[in-house]
């Protein structure tokens, strides 16, 4: 019979599952998202893939590239949809944004889209 492996199936698996089992989403530089930002935006419209070394050498030294990763999804989905107008200059994002990116914390007690955090923190923010 053949060993299974356990081996994540993809990087972000282990991260998603300690989160789905209760785990915070650890935090991030916000420098960091910010150079993901860069990166995904120097090869996305050339359509080329962007591979886990690079981010890995692109982040600070003991970055969490998965944290880092998840969080960039989840930005970019807001960014894509639109969200962040008010905070938004052409394709370029006030620092605000990466900063809240980069520390909401997930709310268990919604069941939406976990990045709408980022957009709570964002208003929290601009009205304090």
């Amino acid at each position: 019979m053949p060993q299974s492996d356990s081996r994540p199936v993809f990087p972000l698996q282990s991260l998603i599952e300690s989160i789905d089992a209760g785990a915070p989403l650890p935090e991030v530089d916000a420098d960091d998202l910010k150079r993901l930002w860069e990166i995904a935006g120097e090869s996305l419209p050339c359509e080329k893939a962007i591979g886990w070394d690079l981010l890995k050498h692109a982040l600070s030294p003991g970055a969490n590239v998965e944290a880092a990763f998840l969080r960039f999804l989840m930005l970019d989905a807001l960014f894509k949809h639109g969200d962040f107008a008010q905070w938004q200059h052409g394709d370029e994002l006030d620092d605000a944004v990466f900063h809240a990116a980069a520390t909401f914390g997930i709310d268990r007690t919604m069941n939406t889209f976990p990045g709408y955090a980022i957009l709570n923190q964002l208003r929290k923010e601009s009205y304090a």
